[in-house]
């Protein structure tokens, strides 16, 4: 394979991911947080279901805002409004996202945690349920994950892979394997930040069954 650009090592993660504002939620079903504009509700939608403009529910940050520095926004203006939430961080890279409201439609669900539910929904659950999280992915990083990704993706024999996409369990499926987000998340946003002709490598840890796996990851010119 050709080589025009390389890059090894860590790439600046953190520096990376906050210059990114517009922040997604992937649920443990591998699904985004959607607010469907016809019907003003709630569902989660895989991403090649996304629309070309990504997710119609953000995450948004505001650290000057100290009463709601978390606050969930639509896309599009629609009249319904979102829940309000405390986001509770995990270590895994997760959030979960408690429900503050008192009054209005979301005041049953009030101290329940929002979760997408495995048939594109979402719900509100007790803390207990483990599949109350969402990762939080910058825009740019989340966008590798679409079926409108230019990048290609081989392995060390030079065998193309299909390329990175949501997974079950807060995982991420390259090649054969399904890595945890924790495992691959730098590989994604080194991914999200590549120039055209730009190539990188990255070594992917053995995890249970699944081998090691040393990728290169090409940004094709046009």
């Amino acid at each position: 394979m050709s080589r025009p650009h390389e890059r090894e090592g860590r790439a600046g993660v953190t520096d990376i991911q906050a210059s990114d504002k517009e922040i997604w939620l992937l649920d443990v079903y591998g699904r985004f947080l959607h607010n469907d504009p016809v019907s003003d509700r709630l569902e989660t939608l895989l991403p090649e279901d996304l629309p070309p403009e990504g997710p119609g529910v953000l995450l948004h940050i505001d650290s000057q805002k100290k009463e709601e520095p978390f606050r969930l926004v639509k896309r599009d203006s629609r009249p319904v409004p979102l829940p309000h939430i405390v986001p509770h961080l995990g270590g895994d890279l997760t959030v979960r996202l408690e429900v503050t409201d008192r009054q209005g439609p979301f005041a049953a669900s009030y101290g329940h945690f929002l979760t997408g539910t495995d048939d594109g929904g979402v719900d509100a659950v007790e803390a207990s349920d483990t599949e109350a999280a969402f990762v939080p992915v910058p825009a740019r990083t989340a966008r590798v994950l679409l079926p409108s990704s230019p990048l290609k993706v081989r392995d060390e024999w030079d065998t193309v892979l299909l390329p990175p996409r949501a997974d079950e369990g807060m995982c991420v499926r390259v090649g054969a394997g399904a890595y945890p987000w924790p495992v691959v998340s730098e590989l994604l946003t080194r991914m999200a930040n590549m120039s055209p002709g730009e190539i990188l490598r990255q070594h992917l840890p053995e995890i249970g069954d699944i081998p090691a796996l040393r990728v290169e990851v090409s940004c094709p010119t046009h």
